[in-house]
Protein backbone atom coordinates (compact mmCIF):
# COMPACT_ATOMS: atom_id res chain seq x y z
CA UNK A 1 0.00 0.00 0.00
CA UNK A 2 2.87 2.38 0.57
CA UNK A 3 5.23 1.54 -2.18
CA UNK A 4 7.81 4.53 -1.61
CA UNK A 5 8.42 3.57 2.30
CA UNK A 6 11.52 1.91 1.64
CA UNK A 7 12.94 4.67 -1.17
CA UNK A 8 12.39 7.16 1.42
CA UNK A 9 14.57 5.18 3.97
CA UNK A 10 17.17 5.32 2.07
CA UNK A 11 17.22 9.06 1.30
CA UNK A 12 19.98 10.83 3.43
CA UNK A 13 18.63 13.59 5.50
CA UNK A 14 18.75 17.08 4.30
CA UNK A 15 19.31 19.87 6.86
CA UNK A 16 17.97 23.46 5.94
CA UNK A 17 20.21 25.89 3.69
CA UNK A 18 21.34 28.41 5.77
CA UNK A 19 22.46 31.39 5.24
CA UNK A 20 26.09 32.07 6.25
CA UNK A 21 25.53 34.96 8.54
CA UNK A 22 28.67 35.57 10.22
CA UNK A 23 30.22 39.01 10.73
CA UNK A 24 33.08 39.81 7.49
CA UNK A 25 34.97 41.74 9.25
CA UNK A 26 36.94 42.65 12.37
CA UNK A 27 35.58 45.63 13.32
CA UNK A 28 37.46 48.67 14.94
CA UNK A 29 33.93 49.88 16.50
CA UNK A 30 31.04 47.83 17.81
CA UNK A 31 27.61 49.40 19.91
CA UNK A 32 24.37 48.67 20.31
CA UNK A 33 21.11 50.93 19.59
CA UNK A 34 17.65 50.01 19.48
CA UNK A 35 18.74 46.57 19.93
CA UNK A 36 20.46 46.29 16.83
CA UNK A 37 24.56 46.22 16.82
CA UNK A 38 26.90 48.35 14.60
CA UNK A 39 30.29 47.06 13.42
CA UNK A 40 32.24 49.74 11.81
CA UNK A 41 35.51 49.41 9.65
CA UNK A 42 37.16 52.03 7.53
CA UNK A 43 33.93 53.59 5.75
CA UNK A 44 31.74 50.35 6.15
CA UNK A 45 28.87 50.11 9.33
CA UNK A 46 27.39 46.96 9.03
CA UNK A 47 24.26 45.58 10.83
CA UNK A 48 23.37 42.51 12.80
CA UNK A 49 19.72 41.73 12.40
CA UNK A 50 16.77 43.05 15.23
CA UNK A 51 18.16 41.44 18.56
CA UNK A 52 20.13 38.68 17.11
CA UNK A 53 23.75 39.90 18.01
CA UNK A 54 25.32 36.53 16.21
CA UNK A 55 23.09 36.99 12.86
CA UNK A 56 25.12 39.62 9.97
CA UNK A 57 23.34 39.18 6.63
CA UNK A 58 25.91 40.53 4.89
CA UNK A 59 23.89 42.28 2.25
CA UNK A 60 23.18 44.34 5.82
CA UNK A 61 25.52 47.38 5.57
CA UNK A 62 25.69 51.11 4.37
CA UNK A 63 29.23 53.06 3.08
CA UNK A 64 30.26 56.59 4.61
CA UNK A 65 32.10 58.97 2.44
CA UNK A 66 35.06 58.87 5.24
CA UNK A 67 36.85 56.82 7.21
CA UNK A 68 34.73 55.95 10.55
CA UNK A 69 37.17 57.50 13.66
CA UNK A 70 34.26 56.77 16.62
CA UNK A 71 30.94 55.86 17.76
CA UNK A 72 28.81 56.29 20.35
CA UNK A 73 25.26 56.44 21.74
CA UNK A 74 23.23 58.84 22.54
CA UNK A 75 19.49 58.42 23.38
CA UNK A 76 18.14 56.12 20.92
CA UNK A 77 20.37 57.07 18.77
CA UNK A 78 23.67 55.92 17.44
CA UNK A 79 26.37 58.45 16.42
CA UNK A 80 28.97 57.50 14.74
CA UNK A 81 32.08 60.58 13.92
CA UNK A 82 34.32 60.49 10.61
CA UNK A 83 37.25 62.19 9.49
CA UNK A 84 35.34 64.81 7.65
CA UNK A 85 31.80 64.17 9.04
CA UNK A 86 29.04 63.40 12.27
CA UNK A 87 26.11 60.85 11.30
CA UNK A 88 22.59 60.31 13.72
CA UNK A 89 21.93 56.63 12.64
CA UNK A 90 18.38 55.89 13.91
CA UNK A 91 15.73 53.39 13.37
CA UNK A 92 14.46 49.83 15.03
CA UNK A 93 14.81 48.13 10.87
CA UNK A 94 18.27 46.92 10.15
CA UNK A 95 16.94 47.19 6.60
CA UNK A 96 15.52 50.88 6.91
CA UNK A 97 18.40 52.53 8.86
CA UNK A 98 17.92 56.59 8.78
CA UNK A 99 20.70 58.61 8.75
CA UNK A 100 21.26 62.77 9.21
CA UNK A 101 24.00 64.09 8.55
CA UNK A 102 25.54 67.09 10.79
CA UNK A 103 27.31 69.79 9.19
CA UNK A 104 30.62 70.96 11.35
CA UNK A 105 34.40 71.26 11.01
CA UNK A 106 34.64 70.13 14.41
CA UNK A 107 34.92 65.96 13.63
CA UNK A 108 36.89 63.47 16.02
CA UNK A 109 41.10 62.95 14.97
CA UNK A 110 41.88 58.95 14.30
CA UNK A 111 42.08 57.49 17.47
CA UNK A 112 40.45 59.57 19.92
CA UNK A 113 37.59 57.08 19.95
CA UNK A 114 38.30 56.24 23.60
CA UNK A 115 38.24 60.31 24.41
CA UNK A 116 34.15 59.97 23.92
CA UNK A 117 31.94 60.85 27.05
CA UNK A 118 28.57 61.33 27.75
CA UNK A 119 27.80 64.04 30.37
CA UNK A 120 23.35 64.74 30.51
CA UNK A 121 22.16 64.80 27.19
CA UNK A 122 25.70 65.70 25.72
CA UNK A 123 28.51 64.01 24.02
CA UNK A 124 32.26 65.69 24.72
CA UNK A 125 34.72 65.18 22.62
CA UNK A 126 38.47 66.30 21.52
CA UNK A 127 38.11 68.11 17.45
CA UNK A 128 41.40 69.06 16.12
CA UNK A 129 41.12 72.50 17.36
CA UNK A 130 39.41 72.01 21.01
CA UNK A 131 37.02 70.20 23.07
CA UNK A 132 33.86 69.68 22.01
CA UNK A 133 29.65 69.24 23.10
CA UNK A 134 27.53 67.35 20.80
CA UNK A 135 23.61 67.77 21.73
CA UNK A 136 22.13 65.64 18.91
CA UNK A 137 21.55 68.60 16.31
CA UNK A 138 24.82 70.90 16.77
CA UNK A 139 28.16 71.04 17.74
CA UNK A 140 29.84 73.55 20.04
CA UNK A 141 33.53 74.37 20.79
CA UNK A 142 33.62 74.93 23.95
CA UNK A 143 37.21 75.61 24.58
CA UNK A 144 37.17 78.71 22.40
CA UNK A 145 39.71 81.62 23.79
CA UNK A 146 40.20 79.45 26.24
CA UNK A 147 43.29 76.97 25.49
CA UNK A 148 45.23 77.86 23.32
CA UNK A 149 47.55 76.04 20.89
CA UNK A 150 45.29 72.30 21.78
CA UNK A 151 46.72 69.14 21.19
CA UNK A 152 46.41 65.65 22.33
CA UNK A 153 47.87 65.50 26.02
CA UNK A 154 50.14 62.86 24.40
CA UNK A 155 54.21 62.84 24.79
CA UNK A 156 54.81 60.54 21.68
CA UNK A 157 56.63 62.69 18.64
CA UNK A 158 54.34 63.22 16.66
CA UNK A 159 52.19 63.02 19.35
CA UNK A 160 48.88 60.81 18.84
CA UNK A 161 45.74 60.66 20.12
CA UNK A 162 45.82 57.02 20.57
CA UNK A 163 47.94 58.00 23.93
CA UNK A 164 44.51 59.63 25.42
CA UNK A 165 41.48 58.68 27.14
CA UNK A 166 38.42 60.90 28.56
CA UNK A 167 35.75 59.63 31.43
CA UNK A 168 32.87 61.70 33.17
CA UNK A 169 31.74 61.97 36.61
CA UNK A 170 29.23 64.12 38.34
CA UNK A 171 28.74 66.09 34.72
CA UNK A 172 32.64 66.70 34.86
CA UNK A 173 34.76 65.78 31.84
CA UNK A 174 38.42 64.96 31.91
CA UNK A 175 40.87 64.15 28.83
CA UNK A 176 44.35 62.56 29.57
CA UNK A 177 46.89 60.94 27.85
CA UNK A 178 50.39 60.08 28.99
CA UNK A 179 51.77 63.59 28.99
CA UNK A 180 50.92 65.66 32.55
CA UNK A 181 49.00 68.42 30.14
CA UNK A 182 45.46 66.83 30.68
CA UNK A 183 41.68 68.93 30.20
CA UNK A 184 38.86 69.07 32.51
CA UNK A 185 35.60 70.33 31.65
CA UNK A 186 33.40 70.97 34.50
CA UNK A 187 29.52 71.72 33.81
CA UNK A 188 28.02 71.59 36.88
CA UNK A 189 28.15 75.79 37.07
CA UNK A 190 28.46 76.86 33.47
CA UNK A 191 31.43 75.57 31.84
CA UNK A 192 34.56 75.73 33.57
CA UNK A 193 37.85 74.97 31.63
CA UNK A 194 40.95 73.82 33.80
CA UNK A 195 43.90 71.89 33.19
CA UNK A 196 45.49 68.78 35.15
CA UNK A 197 48.71 67.08 35.32
CA UNK A 198 46.34 63.30 36.02
CA UNK A 199 47.60 61.32 33.33
CA UNK A 200 46.55 57.46 31.57
CA UNK A 201 45.66 56.31 28.54
CA UNK A 202 42.52 54.16 29.67
CA UNK A 203 39.67 55.32 31.43
CA UNK A 204 36.58 53.49 33.14
CA UNK A 205 33.73 53.84 35.64
CA UNK A 206 33.34 51.42 38.61
CA UNK A 207 30.06 51.54 39.86
CA UNK A 208 30.08 49.73 43.10
CA UNK A 209 32.59 52.48 44.39
CA UNK A 210 31.09 55.41 42.54
CA UNK A 211 34.66 55.76 41.28
CA UNK A 212 36.30 57.06 37.87
CA UNK A 213 39.65 55.42 37.43
CA UNK A 214 42.18 56.04 34.48
CA UNK A 215 44.70 53.13 33.93
CA UNK A 216 47.78 53.28 36.92
CA UNK A 217 45.04 53.14 39.65
CA UNK A 218 44.49 56.67 40.40
CA UNK A 219 40.94 57.65 41.64
CA UNK A 220 40.02 61.08 39.39
CA UNK A 221 36.84 61.10 42.16
CA UNK A 222 35.14 58.78 44.48
CA UNK A 223 32.31 59.03 46.80
CA UNK A 224 34.86 59.43 49.48
CA UNK A 225 35.39 62.92 47.77
CA UNK A 226 39.25 62.81 47.90
CA UNK A 227 41.23 65.36 47.24
CA UNK A 228 41.75 66.35 43.82
CA UNK A 229 44.73 68.13 42.35
CA UNK A 230 45.33 71.92 42.03
CA UNK A 231 43.97 73.42 38.82
CA UNK A 232 43.72 76.87 37.57
CA UNK A 233 40.33 77.56 36.01
CA UNK A 234 39.19 79.52 33.10
CA UNK A 235 35.41 79.84 32.81
CA UNK A 236 33.18 79.95 30.38
CA UNK A 237 29.24 80.94 29.89
CA UNK A 238 27.43 77.89 28.92
CA UNK A 239 25.45 78.93 25.57
CA UNK A 240 22.72 76.54 24.36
Amino acid sequence: PFPYTTLFRFLPDINPIEEDNHLPIIPDFLKESNNIFFAGKDKRIYMSEYAKPTSWPTSQFFDLDYEITGMHNLGAELIVFTAAEIWRVFGNDPTNIARVRIPTRDTLPQGADKCIAKIKENLVYPSHSGICSFNGQSVERLTVNKIDNFKPPSSSKPQKWSDCAAGSHDSVYYLVGNDPEGYVVDFRNGVQISKTTQTGNAAYYELGENALYFSGGKVVYNKDDLEREAWTIKTKEFIG
